[in-house]
């Protein structure tokens, strides 16, 4: 699906430092990512020690011919949002605060529901999704008789972001130091491992009042910290999280959401287990706006340590996004690059995207 153009301009708000916990570092420099996602007559608002690299992320999207805004608000205050009463808003994340400058409550009180992995399994189970085996639990007090748990599994908070709060435990004594690490009067679940490295990310996107599939990624993990995201993929099973899809759609859902989805063979068959919601943009969906609006067909988005603290400093001579060849390197999170990190989406066929990201790694270490 490649996104349209809206006649009302967007004003589009990724800052996560409201919804982000303090072990995400340097979390206010990941507004940056949002600008690839805008179009020319929308506005952005960027954290302003993002301004310095203004100059060099513009001069490498108008090379790449990739559009997008040059309205920039260098502020992230949410009051900001009060001067643009007429535009449509793309955040982040749809929570009070926003909701304040951008009433909408139907839109709220949907996000609120399905942020809570407890909730996303009630409803899962309601419209008959299949999921790995999942207890919820109001807070830790409630888990009791260790022992009878399925091994190995998850013990994770029912709200979490990036992969935090989320302890494998292979045995009834990982899981009571597990139990430990959670406060007090948590929501929190214990879900079956699922035997398997392939996990998908269906992202869906209500487009000027219509829901529509945006994109279908293989998640690059870490343990369980995302890394990056691989398109495209052998399997796109839509039809598993669609009716969780359309609740959210009627119920007042706006934006890009996604659903996580483990692949697991037992016994020759193929299964497609929903894990979770993201009501919100996620790690895949930066990537996924650039490919869409320069109509790739494969790759691979990565996120790189580097000792280099400037856009201007890194040599992407020959490497670079070439339009004509469809094949190259964009920059997607430039803003981090302040702290020595970057995320990028490497265009092209399997061996051209390997040859790239070893290039890549070489000039930014």
């Amino acid at each position: 699906m490649r996104p349209r153009q809206s006649e009302i301009p967007t004003v589009h708000y990724h800052d996560i430092s409201n919804c982000t916990p303090e072990e995400v570092i340097h979390s206010h420099l990941y507004s940056s990512r949002g600008l690839a996602t805008t179009f020319p007559n929308d506005i952005i608002l960027l954290h302003p020690l993002l301004e310095p690299e203004w100059t060099s992320i513009c001069d490498h999207y108008s090379r790449i011919g990739l559009t997008h805004t040059k309205q920039v608000v260098w502020d992230t205050a949410f009051a900001r949002l009060a001067d643009y009463p007429e535009c449509e808003l793309s955040p982040f994340f749809f929570d009070e605060s926003l909701h304040t400058y951008h009433p909408d409550q139907d839109w709220l009180q949907t996000t609120k529901y399905i942020n809570s992995k407890n909730n996303f399994m009630d409803l899962a189970h309601k419209l008959g999704v299949p999921t790995p085996l999942t207890l919820c639990f109001k807070d830790k007090t409630e888990v009791t008789n260790l022992s009878q748990f399925p091994y190995p599994c998850y013990a994770k908070a029912a709200i979490s972001i990036s992969g935090l709060s989320i302890y494998r435990c292979e045995n009834s004594d990982d899981l009571q130091t597990a139990l430990s690490l959670f406060e007090e009067d948590v929501p929190i679940q214990v879900q079956q491992e699922i035997n398997t490295t392939t996990f998908l990310n269906l992202q869906y996107h209500i487009d000027h009042g219509e829901l529509q599939r945006y994109a279908c990624s293989e998640q690059v993990l870490e343990g369980f910290r995302h890394m990056g995201n691989r398109y495209p993929v052998d399997y796109e099973p839509w039809e598993v999280v669609e009716p969780l899809a359309n609740w959210l759609f009627e119920q007042g859902m706006k934006g890009v959401f996604a659903f996580d989805v483990g692949i697991e063979i037992r016994d020759g068959v193929t299964q497609y287990l929903a894990i979770e919601c993201n009501p919100r943009f996620n790690g895949a969906t930066y990537p996924s706006a650039v490919a869409c609006k320069l109509r790739l067909k494969r790759w691979l988005a990565e996120h790189i340590e580097t000792r280099h603290r400037k856009l201007s400093d890194i040599d992407l001579t020959d490497i670079e996004y070439n339009p004509e060849t469809m094949v190259g390197i964009v920059l997607v999170n430039w803003g981090t690059i302040c702290e020595g990190k970057l995320g990028v989406l490497i265009a092209g066929d399997a061996e051209q995207i390997k040859v790239l990201s070893t290039e890549l790694h070489r000039r930014l270490d």
